[in-house]
């Protein structure tokens, strides 16, 4: 490799150990579904995030996060798990 390519190679991986890229821009909070659900905001209705995990016991475990909004700062989030 040439050296400038080499420097440019240097630089992103130092941006990627910096974790400059993809830092939250969204404000700390102790509700843990804060860290990956929106905030009200205009027009947004429903926001679902599913996860699939398969079990110690084999089995396939599917959990389900919904946060429902219902206007300015007003919004609910529910959760179940179900063992498919």
């Amino acid at each position: 490799m040439d050296n400038k390519l080499e420097q440019a190679v240097e630089r992103e991986f130092q941006k990627v150990e910096k974790r400059e890229w993809w830092q939250s821009k969204k404000p700390e909070s102790q509700w843990e579904y804060d860290a990956y659900m929106d905030q009200p905001s205009e027009g947004l209705l429903l926001q679902e995030r599913v996860t699939y995990r398969r079990r110690a016991d084999g089995k396939i475990e599917r959990e389900s996060v919904t946060r429902t909004f219902y206007g300015d700062n007003d919004y609910q989030d529910s959760s179940s798990v179900k063992i498919i």
